[in-house]
């Protein structure tokens, strides 16, 4: 028998904020240069952003790298987690952050592009940027 059909629909229960509007999630924008690089690597130390007011957790970050032919590595110490994107792509990807410490961005030559660090979970997708 289909759910609904001569029995009760079970719906889920739905929690209510009375008074006090729930954290909203926040994000945090990087943009780089080519010039921003040494020997291919760019070190954004994100403990020096005030993240107790701002961004408390990363869980996703979309990469814009569709201003390089090359592809995008970010690396974060604390989880050792790898994001990888090609070149030409963009996209947003899950990652694990609790405690926001030193990230790495790597991409051959430089390069020049955005990140932003989102406290709202994404699920993995990625897309070729338009030409």
């Amino acid at each position: 028998m289909a759910l609904g059909v001569n029995q009760p629909m079970k719906f889920p229960m739905v929690q209510m904020h009375i008074g006090k509007v729930p954290k909203i999630p926040k994000a945090l924008h990087v943009s780089f240069l080519a010039a921003d690089f040494v020997n291919d690597v760019l070190t954004l130390d994100l403990s020096l952003y005030d993240f107790s007011r701002d961004l408390d957790f990363i869980q996703s970050i979309y990469i814009d790298n569709a201003a390089n032919a090359v592809r995008c590595r970010v690396h974060f110490d604390a989880s050792e987690q790898h994001v990888n994107i090609l070149g030409q792509r963009q996209g947003y990807f899950p990652v694990i952050c609790p405690k926001p410490g030193k990230c790495h961005v790597h991409i051959v030559g430089g390069g020049i592009g955005d990140i932003y660090f989102l406290n709202v979970l994404v699920g993995p997708t990625d897309w070729a940027a338009a030409p």
